[in-house]
């Protein structure tokens, strides 16, 4: 009779949870010792610039926080070049757009965020023993929390300079206010977007985290958001994912300009 059983290797490397997987086919023969064969499944890989808190955030803080985190590995950080530099049309692990997070897990690739997002809840059955109010709900919360990085995307680069863009968009009727405002609607009685903690309260807290960081005061405006963010944040893992990226990739006012003298 062969008996199957799992065995997680999980170790910190390249700023990130990395893991290898061993799986253990034990065969058990009359009165002898089983016999183990070793035989390794190769975690699912997401592409994008280690230690960097911008659009791949969402992806850990929903792996993390649903137990996943021993099934990705994130890239080391510096060894992914950034675009603009010659190395970066050397990078082959990169969407059909020519962009990062990148997600490949076997001969399976995936490319942006929200994608991403969704095929690992698809992948490690996230969703399974939802309602489909709950469902619904994990979804449009999933949609909001990329709202907030496009809104600050928008504003990072704006043409006029990103301290106005900035203030514009956190003010009262601009778009990362009114996205957050939308959202903290949306929170049920329960404290989350639906009965229960769903995959889209994960990337919402990834959101409120990175939110926090760019403008704490700004974000203060929204409680039930900010309760959210701190009751995801009581996980080990998602502590393990804060401390993983530290630096921030959106910035709040322009920066400095170098003087020519």
């Amino acid at each position: 009779m062969a008996l199957v059983q799992n065995y997680i290797d999980t170790s910190f490397g390249g700023g990130y949870l990395n893991s290898n997987i061993d799986k253990v086919d034990v065969t058990l023969t009359g009165g002898d010792l089983p016999e183990a064969r070793f035989f390794k499944e190769q975690p699912i890989d997401i592409h994008y610039w280690g230690g960097v808190k911008s659009r791949a955030q969402p992806i850990f803080y929903i792996a993390a926080y649903f137990g996943c985190s021993d099934r990705i590995s994130m890239s080391t950080p510096g060894t992914i070049p950034y675009p603009g530099t010659p190395e970066w049309a050397k990078v082959k692990n990169k969407s059909a757009w020519g962009q990062l997070p990148f997600l490949t897990d076997g001969d399976i690739k995936v490319g942006q965020s929200t994608p991403i997002c969704r095929y690992l809840v698809a992948k490690f059955g996230l969703h399974d023993g939802f309602s489909m109010a709950d469902i619904a709900a994990s979804e449009q919360a999933l949609a909001g929390a990329f709202n907030f990085i496009d809104a600050a995307s928008v504003a990072q680069y704006a043409p006029g300079g990103r301290t106005e863009a900035m203030d514009t968009a956190h003010a009262e009727g601009g778009s990362i206010y009114k996205n957050f405002a939308a959202l903290e609607s949306l929170i049920a009685p329960s404290g989350w977007f639906g009965s229960r903690a769903t995959p889209g309260c994960a990337a919402v807290a990834a959101a409120v985290e990175m939110a926090t960081v760019l403008d704490a005061e700004a974000m203060a405006k929204f409680p039930k958001l900010v309760a959210l963010g701190a009751a995801v944040g009581t996980s080990t893992a998602i502590k393990a994912v804060v401390a993983a990226t530290p630096y921030p990739y959106y910035k709040r006012k322009s920066d400095p300009v170098e003087s020519s003298a």
